[in-house]
């Protein structure tokens, strides 16, 4: 077996405050629909409003697929990316049973362009994958 490595998800100290990162996290269970239903986009949704109030990240876009999770959005580097995240997926896996891969993947948008790009890419998401014929009207989702 392959050694893997693991990336640490710390915010690098020369990284701008109000720099977005584009965040996807993954279910274990991949075709299988485990987040992609109202009870549960509720819960990530009052979660990460929660996290809002209490200064530990800012969401501009957020869409939940049947297996994955994608968010555009700026961390507070004090609690840091890794903590926030991990303790959304903790929270999600101890009341509602998801199971989660282990890490996640995430990206800084450095540009307005790759900014357009990944709103473009996150929105239009349910659409690709056949779930909705428009982003808006993909009931999972939700935009600052």
């Amino acid at each position: 077996m392959e050694n893997r490595k693991w990336l640490r998800h710390d915010i690098p100290s020369w990284v701008e405050a109000d720099d977005y990162w584009f965040v996807t996290l993954c279910c274990i269970e991949r075709g299988r629909n485990s987040l992609a239903t109202e009870l549960v986009h509720k819960a990530i949704r009052e979660s990460l409003l929660i996290y809002q109030d209490q200064g530990r990240l800012r969401v501009l876009e957020a869409v939940t697929m049947p297996d994955h999770l994608h968010l555009i959005a700026q961390f507070n580097a004090a609690h840091g990316m890794r903590g926030a995240v991990s303790n959304l997926k903790r929270y999600l896996a101890r009341t509602h049973g998801i199971r989660w891969q282990e890490g996640f993947f995430d990206h800084r948008i450095r540009s307005h362009k790759s900014m357009r790009e990944t709103l473009d890419y996150v929105r239009m998401n349910p659409v690709r994958a056949g779930l909705a014929k428009r982003p808006e009207d993909w009931p999972h989702r939700w935009s600052r």
